[in-house]
């Protein structure tokens, strides 16, 4: 299990410099923050929000990053709901002190929260979201993770053509480990992306 300080350790020993340190923490960090919202495997991650009577407005999960499914689930049915704009489903709710109230069909997210409409008209709701979260990134020497495994080689190559491109000024060798980190970023999506498809050759009849 390879862990943040091994990582740090690494990109010293290949880029043959003991005086970087600092400059190695930030790239490594800068390299997540570039490749966080990325759809990833270890992404995927599930939300149920218990909607509240005539509350059309809830805080999206801290690690959102983007929407795979919205459900909304109610008695014994689960339906998708329909993404809208929130210019959309304002333009809908003209009348400001009685918004249209029912079963909650359309959702529209606006900075950190989302809006179901209709408005509730019963606590007996629930939103259900298949999404992609911002998997967090190590901070103590010890953290493991994600980021420090199976995409360690994505973030350690990303990292090293920062400190290459910010630091060294060296922007051939950029080139390079960009080109590296670009390699693996398709092997983790195509990795992802074979989850979900079935790979059975069907027999046509």
């Amino acid at each position: 299990m390879s862990t943040y300080q091994d990582m740090q350790d690494r990109i010293a020993d290949e880029l043959k410099r003991t005086d970087l340190s600092t400059q190695i923490q930030r790239a490594i960090q800068d390299a997540i923050r570039h490749f966080k919202d990325e759809g990833f495997s270890e992404a995927e991650s599930y939300h149920v929000e218990t909607l509240v009577l005539q509350q059309a407005d809830y805080a999206l999960p801290a690690d959102f990053s983007s929407a795979v499914q919205w459900l909304i689930a109610y008695d014994d049915t689960v339906q998708p709901m329909s993404v809208e704009t929130i210019q959309t489903i304002n333009a809908w709710d003209t009348d400001r002190t009685t918004p249209k109230d029912g079963r909650p069909l359309y959702v529209a997210l606006w900075g950190t929260n989302f809006r179901v409409w209709p408005t509730p008209q019963a606590s007996t709701y629930e939103v259900r979201i298949y999404y992609i979260s911002n998997i967090a990134p190590p901070t103590a020497p010890t953290d493991a993770g994600f980021w420090m495994n199976e995409g360690e080689r994505l973030i350690r190559t990303y990292a090293k053509g920062l400190i290459y491109a910010d630091v060294l000024k060296q922007y051939d060798r950029f080139a390079e480990e960009e080109k590296m980190a670009g390699t693996e970023h398709s092997r983790l999506i195509s990795r992802t992306e074979s989850r979900h498809f079935n790979a059975d050759v069907v027999p046509w009849s």
